[in-house]
Order: structure tokens, then sequence, then C-alpha cells
């Protein structure tokens, strides 16, 4: 709505991600018949994703969903995929057992920060299934997953296979990768070769949110997301 010189809408984002609003050229006319060059970009981040915590004992070694163990007492690991606020022992429901020494960490037990790169088709599961590139990137073998990033941890992108070949891995501050991101990363040999890889440390000035993308063809990664980490004592009750 509006008139003359000022107008304005309501933009709803479609997904989480980067989002912009531009004019390409001549499509505005004014009222002496002139049409546009350019116009400024505006950018929003939208940031619909919800709150999960991964929880898990490296203290307790088993195959099974409910370990058995003697043990006085385990550490236990909370993981979260966002930052918190005012994270508390009595956010957390625990039966036949007390927590104890809730404090953040900056320690990550089991917290897996070496991912092996291949490179196959997009399912129609992905993200950005018909959008860009009909490949994407596997990690560990999942497809285009949303990464936790955790502060004072090297990530490291294992692109030796050679389905990386051409798709070198590097980050973004969209998805789009109108913005390239570089502090912290270190790109090793050729993608695709022995020995390729592409490193990224994380820590409190690093500037969310991420994108892993390839370099040369479109949307074939996807966010990341930066997390917190917190240990507790658990012992039975």
């Amino acid at each position: 709505t509006g008139s003359n010189t000022t107008y304005e809408c309501r933009i709803e984002p479609l997904s989480n991600g980067n989002i912009t609003v531009t004019f390409p050229t001549n499509i505005i006319t004014d009222i002496y018949g002139n049409r546009n060059n350019t116009s400024t970009v505006f950018n929003w981040y939208y940031d619909g994703l919800l709150p999960n915590m991964e929880i898990y004992s490296t203290d307790i070694t088993s195959s099974s969903t409910n370990p058995v163990s003697d043990v006085e007492s385990i550490n236990v690991t909370f993981l979260s995929n966002k930052e918190l606020v005012n994270f508390k022992l009595s956010d957390i429901t625990t039966e036949n057992g007390n927590l104890s020494n809730l404090v953040e960490t900056t320690t990550y037990p089991g917290h897996v920060n070496n991912y092996t790169v291949t490179v196959n088709s997009k399912t129609t599961n992905n993200a950005y299934y018909g959008s860009g590139s009909s490949s994407c990137y596997y990690l560990n073998g999942v497809e285009s997953p949303i990464i936790t990033f955790l502060k004072n941890v090297t990530y490291t992108f294992d692109q030796s296979n050679i389905s990386n070949t051409g798709h070198q891995l590097r980050f973004y501050k969209d998805a789009k990768k109108t913005i390239s991101y570089t502090t912290g990363v270190i790109y090793n040999g050729t993608a695709g070769s022995s020995g390729a890889s592409t490193e990224i440390y994380i820590d409190s000035n690093t500037d969310f949110p991420l994108y892993y993308q390839c370099v040369n063809h479109g949307y074939m990664g996807n966010i990341t997301t930066y997390g917190e980490a917190y240990s507790a004592t658990l012992i039975p009750s």
C-alpha cells in the first residue's frame, strides 16, 4: 500500500534463511516515463529453526538405547542446536536420578567435528530439491544436514573422495552465495584429490548464520547454526 514515493508491504518467509528484496532494472516507472536502473537491497535473515537438545554420555558404552551400568555417577552432556537463554537444572526432567553441577562446557565429548564429504543426487527430502544443482553434499553419509557448530572447535570437511571433483566446499553468509565467508577458513588441496579438505575454526566472533555450499554450483549444502553444550553429573536416586 502507499502512494507517490512511499509504499509498504508485508513479507512472509517461505523457509529459514536469508530473504532478499530488490527491484530488477527497468521495472519501476516514474511519472515522466523513466525506468529505474538499480535499487538498494534489503536483507532479512529469518530464523524459524526450533531449538533441539541432544543428550548423551561417553561414560556409558553400549549399542543399546538403554545401556546398563553399575557406576555410581556419570557425566551427561547436553548439546543444543541454538544459543539458549537461562538454561538451568529445573528445565530438565529426571526420573530415579539426581542431576547436579550443570555448567556450560567448552569440551564436547562425542561431538562430530570431522566430516567425510561425498557428492550424490538430491532426494525429495532435500531442503533445496528442485533448486540449483541436482546434486548435493552428503556428510558422513547424511544428505546435506544442518550442522551445529560449537565454539573453540575446528571442523574438517574431507573432500578427498573423487565425487567431490569440481565441488569445493566453501562458506557463505547466505544460501545464494552472495557474500563469501573466509574468517578462520582454510582450504587444502583440490576437491576430489587425496588430502583435499576445507577447515573452519569457530569462536565467539564467528559471524552466524553460515551456509556451506559448492563454489561452482548452487544449493548443494545447507545452513549451519551456533549451538551450546552443557555438562552435568547424574547420580542414581
